[in-house]
């Protein structure tokens, strides 16, 4: 009875200031354009996804270093802008951002490989950029 009358005057209230119901799936271009900005912009979704602790900088050289590890090497044209760097290549898809001060977003995406596969594979290089970035902080906490 409770629950009732409160979803009642909440209606009542909603009435009042003239608000509508809006589904997810219509919502307009503006609103979901922010959105993309954090994904690949229709290109499939990202198979992994992790925020890392740290500064940009750091995360997009072990982002570099991982790629070089691998065997990727990382064409001179990307150069991050704006605490965001894109790397879209035939096989792989990987975008470097800042999210937040101190909170930076790794998306990967492996094209050439099934979902799972892809995911399988995106947590071990996400892993590998982990551990790139604790041997650099190491090594920046051994060199003060």
């Amino acid at each position: 009875m409770i629950r009732t009358a409160f979803l009642f005057s909440l209606l009542l209230v909603l009435c009042a200031c003239n608000a509508r119901w809006q589904s997810l799936d219509s919502a307009p271009q503006a609103a979901s354009s922010a959105a993309d900005l954090h994904d690949f912009n229709g290109e499939g979704r990202a198979q992994g996804h992790r925020d890392f602790p740290w500064e940009f900088d750091l995360v997009w050289a072990a982002t570099v270093q991982t790629l070089h590890a691998r065997g990727v090497g990382v064409p001179k044209s990307v150069k991050p802008a704006e605490k965001r760097a894109h790397l879209d290549l035939d096989a792989l898809h990987v975008l470097v951002e800042q999210r937040a001060k101190g909170r930076v977003c790794v998306l990967v995406r492996f094209r050439a490989l099934e979902e799972t596969d892809g995911k399988l594979e995106s947590q071990k290089f996400l892993d590998e950029i982990h551990a790139r970035l604790l041997s650099l902080q190491a090594g920046l906490q051994a060199g003060q």
